[in-house]
This record gives C-alpha cells, structure tokens and sequence, in this order.
C-alpha cells in the first residue's frame, strides 16, 4: 500500500470511527505516516538530482542509440522491472511478467489501475503492461521522470524497492 493509500485509508477510518482508543491509535499512525511521507520527500529531492542524472544519462544514451538494452529494476528479488526501449521517436516502458506478478500478489488491482491511469496499456493476452512517448527527447525525459516518480511514490511504497534496485543497461559494441 503506497503512502499516500495509507494516509487516505486512515483519515476516512478515523472520520467513521468514533471510539477513542481507536480514535487515537489512528491519530498517531496518521501522524507518522505524514511524517514519513515528509521526509521522504525531503531525501527523494536532495537525492533526486544525483539519482536521476543517472538516469537521465542513461535515457539519453538509449536515445542516442549508444546502448541496446535499457532496465530500471525496481526489486531484482521479485523481477520485478521497466524495461525500455526506443525506436523512431517513440520511448517504450514496459513492466513484463505482469500475470507472475499479479499471481504471486506483487502487483495488486489498485497498483493496475494506478499504471493505467499514468497511461499504461495492458497487453492483449495481461502479460505485460506498456507505456507509450513521443516526442524531442527533453519531452521524453520530463514526462518519462514525472511518471516514474509516480510510480515510485504513489503506486507502490517507495521502500519495498531499498537495496534491491538499480540500473542495468547494455552498451552497442563498436564494429
């Protein structure tokens, strides 16, 4: 449950709730929950520049057609991954694995939902899931950036990712 679910879920059940032990118990989660949100914030902005250059450095390779292969493991233990490609203006994302991944309760309804309101398209037969951008690379990258901030913040929970992500790419060898 991402963050922000968390903090909705809890502000309507305390609204509904109106025994005080709840009530109260309710209160402080909430409370902690805004402040963990905040200070992820605060690291995700001092970290965001040097992370997402990175990033940012590797699109622009995979753009630049300098590398073949493009991969933002999300959590390597479950598979869990975007990989990219791009081709005559367009940047592909896709998350393969998706029936695995709902199987196994790794993806979840709401998780689905969320890609798909970000503009992802579930495949014909639900094996993977894809995003589609066109455009000049800087449009690329700007809304390529935007939506996997969304995705690492609000559709899932930023933490269920820590040690177990990276970036894996594969450069052109030179003939």
């Amino acid at each position: 449950m991402s963050l922000t679910s968390r903090i909705n879920f809890l502000e309507t059940y305390i609204k509904n709730e109106d025994v005080a032990k709840l009530t109260n118990y309710f209160s402080e989660e909430l409370k902690n929950a805004k402040e963990e949100l905040e200070t992820l914030n605060q690291i995700s902005s001092n970290n965001a520049s040097s992370n997402s250059s990175i990033f940012n450095d590797a699109i622009d390779k995979l753009i630049g057609k300098k590398i073949n292969k493009l991969k933002l493991i999300l959590k390597k233990s479950n598979n869990l991954f975007f990989a990219f490609t791009y081709s005559q203006r367009t940047l592909k994302v896709s998350m393969p694995y998706l029936k695995q991944h709902i199987g196994s309760y790794i993806i979840h309804d709401e998780n689905l939902e969320k890609l798909k309101g970000l503009g992802f398209k579930l495949a014909d037969n639900q094996s993977k899931i894809t995003l589609t951008l066109s455009g000049n690379k800087e449009d690329i990258t700007n809304n390529l950036n935007q939506i996997l901030s969304k995705i690492i913040y609000e559709v899932f929970y930023v933490k269920e990712f820590e040690n177990e992500s990276y970036i894996q790419f594969t450069e052109k060898s030179s003939r």
